[in-house]
């Protein structure tokens, strides 16, 4: 996934750039045939616009460059947000069933709301992953932005 974005500052080795308002996952959004979903979210992402990443590229303020962030990083942040959730709940249901079946769905509900806490918890494991490690960051890069 890439974005625009404007240099606002260099503190330090890194950049704060902001997002420029086309940005969006595949830059189709708002094309015929494109899925409209940054309409969706441009409520949501007001505090998102800004970002502080490593300025490798010795970019200087006002100049427009380019964020990328790898296939990979976010096939691991679909897998943590939506799937993870998903199948530790069912597991948890599941496992709730098979350990005690003689209380029917109190167990599958017990079972599932661990299946949600181990999810919350994993979550949060990976959040603090992704702000410390390097393969989780957005990679600064120059393109010809007209």
């Amino acid at each position: 996934m890439e974005a625009e974005a404007i240099v606002k500052g260099i503190d330090g080795r890194y950049a704060v750039v902001e997002l420029t308002e086309g940005s969006s996952g595949c830059g189709r959004c708002c094309e015929p045939g494109g899925c409209g979903s940054d309409l969706l979210m441009r409520p949501f992402r007001r505090g998102c616009r800004v970002v502080r990443v490593e300025n490798s590229i010795n970019a200087k303020p006002g100049e427009r460059v380019r964020l990328r962030l790898p296939a990979r990083t976010l096939l691991h942040a679909v897998l943590v947000a939506y799937l993870l959730p998903v199948a530790l709940v069912i597991a948890g249901a599941a496992a709730g069933m098979a350990l005690d079946a003689s209380h029917g769905d109190g167990a599958a509900v017990a079972g599932a709301v661990t299946g949600l806490a181990v999810t919350l918890a994993a979550s949060f494991w990976f959040r603090h992953k992704t702000s410390f490690g390097r393969k989780f960051r957005p990679i600064l890069y120059r393109d010809r932005i007209t």
